[in-house]
This record gives structure tokens, sequence and C-alpha cells, in this order.
């Protein structure tokens, strides 16, 4: 309870706007994703639990939390999927071939999907 939301900085919030443009993840979706997670993070029970007079409340707290569960499947879907694209690139520039699990592969295929819509949006 410190205060107004607007004044909290986050870790993931900070490596979004740093890294977020250039590794083509940046989206309305993420920016909307930190500010959720902030939420959760620094505010939930200030908006589902607390008795403050006047204060603001979530109409529906259970779905907000299983939405946010939602996102945050599909946003570690797109990060596990470009490292392992990073992973293999790495591996590249030193000579060595990395051949991707199944499971990597469809991760990388979840990040190049993001990554066409990111790409898209800039057109």
């Amino acid at each position: 309870m410190r205060g107004d939301v607007e004044n909290l900085r986050t870790t993931l919030g900070q490596l979004v706007q740093e890294f977020g443009d250039k590794l083509l993840i940046t989206s309305d979706e993420l920016i909307d994703f930190v500010a959720h997670r902030n939420l959760i993070a620094h505010n939930y029970w200030r908006l589902t639990g607390a008795k403050i007079p006047g204060g603001a409340r979530l109409d529906d707290p259970q779905r907000f939390l299983e939405e946010f569960a939602t996102q945050c499947s599909y946003w570690e879907s797109v990060l596990r999927g470009l490292l392992a694209l990073m992973r293999r690139e790495t591996g590249i520039s030193l000579g060595q071939e990395l051949k991707l699990s199944e499971t990597d592969a469809a991760y990388v295929v979840e990040y190049e999907r993001h990554a066409a819509k990111h790409l898209e949006g800039k057109r």
C-alpha cells in the first residue's frame, strides 16, 4: 500500500521499455500484461479485499486472474521461443549446430507468430 500505482517501477516494465521493440515483443498486449502484473503484485488486495471508502474495486477478481493466467501462458510461450532462437543463433555463431526440441520448436512458432503481428502493426 505504497501510494500511487503510477509511481511504482518494475523490472519487467523496464525490460519491455528497453528491449521490447528490438526483440519484436513490444505490443499493447504486453504493456497491458505488465500493467496487470503490477496490479496483482502491488494492489490486488487493495482492489479486492480492502474496505477502503471510495476506493477502486475489480468487478470480477476471479475472471481477472483467470485471464491473467492465460496471458501468462501466452507470454511464456513467446519468450521461450525467443530464448530458443537466441540459443540456436549463439550456437551457430560458435560454429555449433543446436537442434531444437519439438517443444522449443513450438515455442519458436509462437514467438514468430507474435513477431509477425508486431511487424504488421509497424506498417
